[in-house]
């Protein structure tokens, strides 16, 4: 019989297999979480900024703190309505 944790991250892992759909999905959850908290841009950018290792792996990776961006574009798009359009950020 499979565990059901690890049937869980075999799921996830099927589901997930494209590295940029994960991504935007996982900042879509984030802007969702801080929407249903009432948080404002101001105060998901302070909660970001207390998670100096994500930025600091996505500064090696992408230049920039590209998890931030994501998540902030999504709570704009999610302030406007739009809970379908998938967040565009334009590259340096």
């Amino acid at each position: 019989m499979i565990c059901a944790p690890l049937l869980l991250i075999w799921a996830v892992n099927r589901i997930f297999r494209d590295e940029d759909d994960h991504r935007h999905r996982m900042a879509r959850l984030d802007a969702l979480f801080f929407h249903l908290y009432q948080l404002d841009k101001n105060e998901a950018s302070y909660i970001l900024e207390q998670f100096p290792i994500v930025r600091a792996n996505d500064e090696k990776i992408f230049g920039r703190y590209l998890t931030s961006e994501l998540i902030l574009g999504y709570m704009n798009a999610i302030g406007a309505g739009d809970l379908e359009s998938m967040v565009q950020i334009s590259s340096l």
